[in-house]
C-alpha cells in the first residue's frame, strides 16, 4: 500500500516521518514523505494551502496505485482533511493522529466539512492530549456528522504519537 506520511507542525517531525518511514517499508508499504517548507525556512506554522499542493503533486508523481493510504499527526490532518475535500488527494483510507483541536484546527472554518469528505478514516487521540482531548475531539465529531470517521482513544498525557506498531495496525485496520 502507498502511503503518504504527513508530520506535525514542529521541525522535529522531520525524523517522525523518517522513522514511520523506515517501519512501514519494512513491513510492505511503499512510503512517500512530505518535509514541510517551513521546516527548513524556519517560519513559525506550515502554510496550509502550499503543502496541500505538495502532497498532491508527491502522489501524483508517485505514479498511480491501486491502495492508497494518508497517515498524518496533528497539522498534517488538516492537510489530509482539506486536500482530500478539494480533491487534490484521493486517499483509499487514512489514519489521524492527534487532531489539534486546541490549535489550528479549531481555529479552521473549513475543517468539518472537510472531515465529512474523508474515506474510511480511524482518529487516534490520546485521552489527554494538550492539544485537544479525546473528549473534546469525540463531541466535536458528534457535530461534525463525519460517518466514515472512527475515534480511537488511547491513554497519554502528550502530543507524541511514537508507537510505530499501533500505527501500522490501525492504518492497516481502517476500512
Amino acid at each position: 500500500m502507498r502511503v503518504l506520511i504527513l508530520g506535525g507542525n514542529s521541525p522535529h517531525h522531520h525524523d517522525w516521518i523518517r522513522s514511520l518511514s523506515q517501519f512501514l517499508a519494512d513491513r510492505g508499504h511503499d512510503p512517500v514523505l512530505q518535509d514541510y517548507r517551513h521546516w527548513q525556512t524556519g517560519d513559525a506554522d506550515a502554510d496550509l494551502d502550499h503543502e496541500i499542493a505538495v502532497a498532491g503533486r508527491l502522489m501524483r508523481d508517485k505514479g498511480p496505485d491501486d491502495s492508497t493510504a494518508i497517515v498524518a499527526k496533528s497539522v498534517g490532518c488538516m492537510i489530509a482533511a482539506l486536500g482530500t475535500a478539494r480533491n487534490v488527494l484521493v486517499p483509499e483510507r487514512c489514519l489521524l493522529l492527534g487532531m489539534p483541536l486546541d490549535g489550528i484546527a479549531g481555529q479552521t472554518p473549513d475543517l468539518p466539512a472537510a472531515m465529512r469528505t474523508l474515506p474510511a478514516t480511524t482518529l487516534v487521540q490520546h485521552e489527554h492530549d494538550p492539544y485537544g482531548s479525546a473528549a473534546t475531539v469525540r463531541a466535536w465529531l458528534a457535530t461534525v456528522d463525519a460517518p466514515r470517521v472512527r475515534l480511537v482513544v488511547t491513554p497519554g498525557d502528550t502530543h507524541a504519537y511514537t508507537d510505530l506498531h499501533r500505527i501500522e495496525r490501525e492504518l492497516v485496520a481502517v476500512r
